[in-house]
C-alpha cells in the first residue's frame, strides 16, 4: 500500500521541515487524499484491525505521530481512538539508557544510529515502519526468553 498521504494546506507548513524532508506540497496534493477520506481509511483500519475500533500504536517516536493523527481527526469533529498502551523505539532506548545497557559515550545518539540502521528516508511513515521492524527484530535477537521458546 505504501504511504498514506493526506493533503496539506501550505500555509499552514513548517518551510523548514518541508524542506528538511523535501516536500513539495503542490507535488504531494496532487497524490494525496482529503482529510475525510483519510480519516475514514483510518478509521475502516482501526475497525478491521483494532479491538473494538482501538489500535496500539508501534514505531518510532510515536507521541510524534499520535500527536498528527489527534489533530487529523480534530480537524474532521471525530476522535483518534488509539490505546493509551503503545510501543516506542525512542521509549526503548531511553530505557536501555537508564538500565546501563548502553555504553554512556553512545547515550547521545538516536537509536536507530546506535544500531546503524540508516538515515535515508528518515520522517517518512513508510520507513519509519521499517526502521521499527529492525529496531524490533535486533532487539529479539538479543532478548533471552526465559521460558525456553523463540
Amino acid at each position: 500500500m505504501g504511504e498514506l498521504k493526506v493533503k496539506a494546506n501550505k500555509n499552514r507548513c513548517i518551510k523548514t521541515a518541508l524542506k528538511l524532508n523535501k516536500i513539495d506540497v503542490i507535488e504531494h496534493n496532487k497524490s494525496a487524499m482529503s482529510k475525510k477520506d483519510a480519516v475514514k481509511f483510518i478509521q475502516y483500519l482501526c475497525n478491521e484491525y483494532g479491538y473494538k475500533g482501538k489500535v496500539k500504536l508501534i514505531g518510532h517516536n510515536v507521541p510524534f505521530d499520535r500527536n498528527f493523527l489527534n489533530a487529523l481527526f480534530k480537524s474532521q469533529r471525530k476522535k483518534f481512538n488509539s490505546s493509551y498502551a503503545y510501543i516506542d523505539t525512542q521509549q526503548i532506548w531511553r530505557g536501555l539508557i537508564a538500565m546501563g545497557k548502553v555504553p554512556i559515550q553512545s547515550a547521545h545518539l538516536d537509536i536507530l544510529d546506535y544500531l546503524k540502521i540508516g538515515r535515508k528516508g528518515r520522517h517518512s511513515a513508510l520507513i519509519d515502519i521499517v526502521n521499527t521492524l529492525k529496531v524490533l527484530r535486533v532487539i529479539k535477537k538479543h532478548t533471552i526468553n526465559f521460558e525456553g521458546g523463540n
